[in-house]
């Protein structure tokens, strides 16, 4: 996992979402804990894996625990994934515009 997003936290995450680290060691720690935290609620393909990440460059490492995110009940692994995009705090913004 690591290897693989290494250069896509690099670039995008620091483009696009001002992601920082001060150095590489902490960069792969936090790397492979947000692929722990996938492989916890048992995503664990590559794109599922992959959006995960994206999520969590966005929102930060613990982002399933924001107030967004949270469920009232409990669902399939895909199910929950599908939940956290859907949910994102900037679609919900763009939701209430297009009402």
């Amino acid at each position: 996992f690591y290897q693989a997003q290494q250069a896509k936290v690099g670039s995008i995450g620091r483009a696009l979402f001002n992601l920082k680290f001060d150095n590489t060691e902490k960069e792969k720690d936090w790397i492979y804990r947000v692929g722990e935290h996938c492989l916890a609620h048992n995503l664990n393909n590559d794109m599922e894996l992959d959006l995960w990440l994206d999520l969590s460059m966005r929102y930060g490492e613990f982002f399933y625990q924001e107030e967004w995110a949270k469920t009232k009940d409990e669902q399939a692994p895909q199910e929950l994934l599908q939940y956290f995009l859907s949910h994102q705090p900037h679609l919900a913004e763009t939701r209430l515009k297009s009402v």
